[in-house]
């Protein structure tokens, strides 16, 4: 992770005795009480940071870094209510000049996520503006991937813009050059069901189906290239597709710790493309229930709040109450 590479930065630059910035008694002692913040502790790791970056200034060889450490840490495990009662001090840093523009655009890179999918942050202009700040400048090649991958969902899923999947492809690609690793997999999902720009293409699909499995950091995922290479075609709706995963699941005898989440993830995106909200709001409910675990699950917990704006009560209800029923399709 890129925080476990700025820790270990840090390190050296703690280790280095010819520092011109060397650190007093009581930034040594913040420093050192971070240190010992439990690693899953993300409070006490968010407030000794914030108190070390408020006792050095901007010339200062850790300033760069530790507000790195800092904003990402908010950013991926702060609450919605913390990263809102911090947007000025985010926005400081962003349009500090005074800072390299390689760490300002990594931090509007993550924050231009959380103003375009947390509905308590939405932002949607100053969440395209912060993307396209980070593509203009070009200082950062992480933050590039994300900013095309994100300005890519933006025209995708048409929320913020006029759904445009010709412009939604051109950005996906663009991220997956710089390495990033889930364009692939929206690239194939594009490929694999189709729409009106773009023509259903059997063979593109498997290649950046392929290639997502290649980038993966973390499970690969072989379930719909199998599928498809015994199906010999595309699906014809999602719902057939639906069909396809329970089908290989249940004659696999593949069971819950042996299931690649995403798909439920997928389906979620898929039927939402389709303005089937209601199975949307079901593969996104599945995720959550059965991904507690791992980060995933925060994708459509985001989600599920603009999902449930398309459908009434009762349906909601009745989703949430047979929960165990979609379950038991997948998990034997």
């Amino acid at each position: 992770m890129r925080i476990l590479i700025f820790i270990y930065i840090i390190l050296i630059l703690s280790s280095q005795l010819s520092l011109s910035n060397e650190l007093n008694a009581k930034q040594s002692r913040i420093l050192n009480e971070y240190w010992l913040c439990d690693s899953e502790n993300y409070l006490c790791q968010l407030e000794k940071m914030n108190m070390f970056i408020n006792e050095i200034d901007i010339n200062n060889e850790y300033f760069i870094v530790a507000n790195e450490v800092y904003f990402e840490t908010l950013m991926v495990h702060g609450s919605n209510s913390e990263i809102k009662s911090k947007q000025k001090k985010i926005d400081d840093f962003i349009n500090n000049n005074q800072i390299p523009i390689g760490g300002r655009v990594y931090v509007a890179s993550l924050y231009a996520w959380k103003l375009y999918s947390i509905k308590e942050l939405i932002n949607y202009r100053k969440s395209i503006d912060l993307f396209k700040f980070c593509i203009k400048n070009k200082s950062n090649d992480i933050a590039l991937g994300q900013a095309y991958y994100g300005m890519g969902w933006i025209y995708d899923e048409g929320r913020a813009v006029k759904e445009d999947k010709i412009k939604a492809l051109e950005y996906y690609l663009k991220a997956a050059e710089m390495g990033e690793e889930y364009a692939y997999k929206n690239i194939s999902r594009l490929y694999l069901i189709g729409s009106r720009d773009i023509k259903k293409d059997y063979k593109k699909t498997l290649r950046y189906l392929k290639l997502s499995n290649i980038q993966s950091t973390t499970f690969l995922d072989l379930s719909l290239i199998d599928i498809l290479l015994e199906k010999k075609r595309l699906p014809n709706s999602t719902r057939e597709l639906e069909e396809w995963y329970i089908n290989y699941f249940d004659k696999n005898k593949i069971y819950k710790n042996q299931i690649n989440h995403d798909l439920f993830i997928d389906l979620a995106i898929l039927y939402m493309h389709e303005k089937n909200y209601l199975n949307s709001y079901k593969y996104h409910l599945l995720n959550i229930e059965l991904n507690s675990e791992n980060n995933a699950s925060t994708n459509s917990i985001n989600n599920i709040e603009f999902i449930k704006e398309n459908l009434n009560k009762n349906s909601i209800n009745y989703t949430n109450l047979n929960l165990k029923k979609y379950s038991s399709a997948f998990i034997k």
